[in-house]
C-alpha cells in the first residue's frame, strides 16, 4: 500500500508491506546503497543483513544504511511493516 505518489526523480518510497506468514522479502539490492527505516505494525519480523539477525515485535523500529541485501521474514503469523526506503 503506497503512502505517496512516486515521481520519476524521487529516490524515496513510503509504503506498508504485508508479508505473509513464513515469507521473505528482499528490501534492498546487493551493492546498491539503501537507507531503510522499518516500523513493525503487526506480527514479528526477522531482519537479516550482512550476517546480522534481529527479531522485531510490534512497536519496534530499525534503521539501516547499507549496501548489503536486507531480508525481512514474517514469523508464524503475517506481518505488517511501515517502511521508508531511500535509494
Amino acid at each position: 500500500m503506497p503512502l505517496h505518489v512516486p515521481t520519476a526523480s524521487g529516490k524515496q518510497v513510503s509504503r506498508v508491506f504485508e508479508i505473509p506468514s513464513g515469507s521473505t522479502l528482499a528490501m534492498s539490492e546487493q551493492g546498491k546503497r539503501t537507507e531503510i527505516t522499518a516500523y513493525v505494525l503487526e506480527g514479528n519480523l526477522g531482519v537479516n543483513s550482512a550476517g546480522s539477525d534481529e527479531v522485531l515485535s510490534p512497536g519496534d523500529c530499525i534503521v539501516l544504511n547499507t549496501d548489503a541485501v536486507v531480508f525481512c521474514t514474517a514469523g508464524d503469523a503475517a506481518c505488517r511493516v511501515l517502511a521508508v526506503i531511500a535509494r
